[in-house]
């Protein structure tokens, strides 16, 4: 009876925040990398592509086993959409569909769009954390910003742990062990070519940090002012509201 319950709970708290067809969209996407996980052919990549295939459901699983009154339980089931793109983009397409091999600068491309990504799901951690009740609130732009950029690069740094470790233990090739990059790279043209061809996926590991940084402190900075603009007209509104109580 108390499973029973414990399921209805977070189906009925899941579905409070997102609607019928954001759910369906989350399980065709699980489908689809699935399907993917399934036909894969490249036995370096699958128990990698299993791995994140399971970062589908990640979501779900922490609403089911985290206490009611943690902030885990009350982290905005979207995440899980920003999770499921990039799993989409990068496990299906990039690993299944190889679109890493056939479009160029692919990996940099989700490198650059997981800046945003992070920041905006840190923004859904900081609002568990600092909600106690789940309300809706506008919160300090500069510790709200703050914080989000800061998970942004930790998950950049964890990120890369893991592709180091999948790499080292699996035998996958996250981190361009047999990437020769372009002799026109834009970083080369900068800052100089790589010495020495052994230092490619040392190359490759910083590049991509590099990347996910950059566009980090830009959505950063633009979820700050977004932030400071709501922050001001909530503080706007505030002091209006005396006046409206004396006429």
């Amino acid at each position: 009876m108390k499973l029973i319950n414990r399921i209805k709970y977070t189906w009925n708290s899941i579905m409070s925040e997102i609607t019928v067809p954001e759910y369906i969209l989350i399980w065709i996407i699980r489908a689809v990398v699935i399907y993917g996980g399934i036909r894969l052919q490249d036995p370096s990549q699958v128990v990698m592509y299993w791995i994140n295939t399971l970062a589908l459901f990640a979501m779900t699983i922490l609403r089911f086993v985290a206490p009611k009154k943690s902030f885990l339980a009350r982290l905005d089931f979207r995440a899980q959409h920003i999770i499921a793109f990039f799993e989409l983009l990068g496990t299906f397409f990039g690993k299944y569909i190889n679109a890493y091999a056939y479009i160029a600068k692919y990996d940099r491309l989700l490198h650059l769009l997981s800046g945003p990504g992070a920041v905006i799901a840190g923004y859904f951690v900081f609002k568990a954390l600092a909600s106690k009740d789940g309300k809706k609130k506008i919160y300090p732009s500069n510790l709200a910003a703050f914080s989000s950029i800061s998970f942004s690069f930790v998950v950049i740094t964890i990120w890369e742990i893991v592709e180091f470790f999948g790499d080292y233990l699996f035998g996958s090739v996250n981190q361009g062990w047999y990437y020769a990059p372009a002799e026109n790279d834009i970083f080369f043209r900068i800052f100089g070519k790589v010495a020495d061809p052994g230092q490619y996926p040392l190359w490759d590991t910083m590049l991509d940090m590099i990347d996910a940084s950059v566009t980090t402190i830009i959505s950063g900075t633009v979820l700050w002012v977004v932030l400071k603009l709501m922050e001001k007209h909530m503080l706007k509104n505030d002091a209006k509201k005396p006046e409206l109580a004396e006429t």
